[in-house]
């Protein structure tokens, strides 16, 4: 007869239990407020002179402040490592919709590069595209592959 008289006990207690452990977190437990406001953009294109051009920036979820400790960095590298080209961004401007920060045209030789872009406190995009040559003309290739991550400089595994 106790075991009976204790089993709404053993369920009051395993349900508080459960509601305390699925209780929500704010969204910013592990990730800054500014992450989740800003998202980082890379786009990469071919030009007629056989040059590739990148237009780096961001976009808000909302209107993003400006923020003059931005500290923004992106870099291309080649397949190798090597520093291709290289730029900051010490300020944010006032952020409404997608923003275009930075834009780079130059020439690539025909491989693979990964661009990365962001902040320290906002966090990131790393870009992977590819270089190739098709009848004698250089093109960009069809692989291309981003992730976004929330430390900057990235952490490669």
């Amino acid at each position: 007869m106790r075991t009976v008289k204790m089993v709404p006990w053993i369920f009051l207690l395993a349900s508080a239990l459960f509601l305390g452990a699925c209780r929500s977190q704010p969204p910013t437990a592990d990730v800054p407020v500014r992450q989740l406001l800003l998202n980082f953009f890379a786009i990469v294109k071919a030009t007629p002179e056989e040059e590739v051009q990148m237009e780096i920036g961001v976009s808000g979820v909302n209107e993003v402040p400006a923020d003059p400790a931005f500290a923004a960095l992106w870099e291309l590298r080649d397949e190798d490592g090597n520093l291709r080209a290289a730029g900051e961004t010490p300020e944010l401007p006032r952020v409404v919709g997608e923003q275009v920060l930075v834009t780079w045209q130059g020439q690539l030789t025909p491989g693979r590069y990964e661009l990365t872009w962001g902040a320290p406190q906002y966090g990131g995009l790393v870009k992977v595209f590819e270089v190739v040559e098709v009848d004698g003309r250089l093109q960009l290739g069809n692989y291309q592959d981003e992730y976004i991550t929330t430390v900057y400089p990235p952490v490669m595994p």
